[in-house]
């Protein structure tokens, strides 16, 4: 299938780099900066992303946000203290959670309508003894309630699931096998051991191309504006 659009489905802000890094644009995904467990991407698409940074709270000794709706955390949505502590008022909240619905609503208008490529990189918000809360590993029962969940919200099938497998960890475990009866899935992985917080270049690249995109294209669900990179 020939794809027009792109989009992250998290689980964190490595699919965004990446695609930023490849087509040289702005990723438009309300999942691209956040830590998104697989189960909160689903409860997100089931009532449309009507939670986002509504019922919040902090975590990690107050470094990050904690969205209480979906279990998602938003470590890039608020100021901080010079210590590095998250920041809430009024007006952040609301100007977080008025962006992300907009790029959610922007996700589903273009894959309503054209052949989409999802991106779900599998890193530690899906592995056991994860500190999200000893999540356990992915199952084909995961992504099937997602292909339906995703069928029903796009009203096609012209669309693709990429699992990217994150180096190292129990995903080693996770291969093509598991996902045989899914022609509408398929399983991609970093090759190197430690090191690369966002990601193996060479690994994206060849991934990018045998999705059938080359550098620079211009695929639906990305910007020519010039967007400023999160702090990593």
């Amino acid at each position: 299938m020939k794809f027009d659009a792109v989009f992250s489905l998290g689980a964190n802000c490595v699919p965004a780099a990446q695609i930023r890094r490849f087509f040289g644009r702005a990723p438009q995904s309300p999942f691209d900066w956040l830590v998104t467990p697989m189960d909160s991407v689903v409860k997100i698409f089931g009532d449309d992303g009507k939670g986002l940074c509504r019922q919040l709270s902090t975590s990690f000794n107050g470094m990050a946000a904690y969205c209480e709706s979906y279990g998602v955390h938003y470590y890039h949505e608020f100021e901080r203290t010079a210590e590095g502590k998250v920041i809430f008022t009024e007006e952040t909240i609301r100007q977080g959670g008025s962006k992300l619905t907009y790029k959610y609503s922007k996700l589903l208008d273009i894959s309503r309508n054209s052949r989409t490529l999802f991106i779900r990189y599998l890193s530690g918000t899906d592995i056991p003894s994860d500190r999200l809360g000893n999540k356990t590993p992915l199952s084909p029962l995961d992504v099937s309630a997602l292909l339906m969940l995703l069928e029903r919200k796009l009203g096609h099938t012209n669309f693709h699931l990429a699992l990217f497998k994150s180096h190292g960890f129990e995903y080693d475990l996770i291969g093509e096998e598991l996902f045989s009866s899914m022609p509408k899935v398929s399983v991609h992985a970093e090759q190197f051991q430690g090191g690369g917080i966002l990601g193996e270049d060479s690994a994206w690249d060849q991934f990018f191309n045998q999705m059938g995109f080359m550098r620079h294209d211009q695929p639906l669900g990305t910007s020519s504006a010039q967007e400023r990179s999160p702090e990593i």
